[in-house]
């Protein structure tokens, strides 16, 4: 059976590495800019349980359908790559899935401190991409524009968001009257600011859930679209932000 790289899956590692090595130490940004500044990715996927029968760790019980699975990959550089697959008595499956934890436990930590200290021109910065975006003529339902009043935790349920996507809304939640805050500002200086914003998210909200991209995975590739994909903490805390803003008021997201 030959290998298989969902791409929802891919962004969530990518997401949650913030496009860096995972190996300890390391933390190198895997990503380039070429001759002609586009920017690609370097980084290199590994499988914490083998692929084949005959790979590093190789596990026949397994489940063979969550082989090629967020669950089962790590994100590395090449070299820390080549070092798990070379010694994997000493880099086992049990130490992979600490190291791919410990991590994503050092991203958090990391978007955290930095959403502290976001403001303005941060925000300014991440919605610039997506309003430079084809943005489609948003028109809302009467339905549509009432259901801002749904409770918090309905909206939840209603999304099947679960404890790994929690700490993300705390977490913007705590800033979230910035981004209103932000929002406003704009609008007086440009009156159809929000609703371009609105219909910018709801565009690819739209798009992601046509390709069964659902519950967490839809709250973070949501909130990767917001960042840009970007590594930069600052960016990445801002998106997040603004993604929780729009999802508490019920802008986008199920109500």
């Amino acid at each position: 059976m030959g290998r298989k790289y969902p791409q929802s899956d891919v962004k969530i590692l990518y997401g949650n590495a913030a496009l860096r090595c995972s190996f300890p130490g390391c933390q190198i940004i895997l990503e380039v800019e070429d001759v002609s500044g586009e920017k690609k990715q370097i980084g290199k996927i590994a499988h914490i349980v083998a692929h084949s029968k005959n790979g590093p760790r190789a596990d026949s019980s397994y489940p063979q359908d969550k082989l090629d699975t967020y669950d089962n990959w790590i994100l590395l550089c090449g070299t820390h790559h080549d070092t798990i697959d070379g010694a994997e008595d000493k880099y086992t499956a049990e130490i992979l899935r600490k190291m791919k934890k410990d991590h994503e436990s050092w991203v958090v930590e990391s978007l955290t401190v930095a959403g502290m200290n976001i403001g303005f021109e941060e925000l300014e910065l991440t919605i610039k991409a997506i309003l430079n975006k084809a943005i489609p003529k948003l028109n809302l339902t009467s339905e549509e524009e009432n259901f801002a009043l749904t409770p918090l935790r309905q909206k939840i349920k209603k999304n099947n968001l679960t404890e790994s996507t929690h700490t993300s809304l705390a977490r913007g939640l705590s800033r979230s009257h910035v981004v209103g805050q932000f929002i406003e500002a704009r609008s007086k200086r440009d009156a159809n600011f929000p609703d371009r914003l609105k219909a910018g998210f709801r565009k690819e909200y739209n798009r992601l859930v046509d390709e069964n991209i659902l519950s967490d995975d839809l709250f973070k590739s949501m909130v990767y679209f917001a960042s840009g994909n970007s590594h930069d903490f600052n960016l990445r805390a801002a998106g997040e932000m603004i993604v929780v803003h729009l999802f508490e008021i019920c802008e986008v997201f199920e109500q």
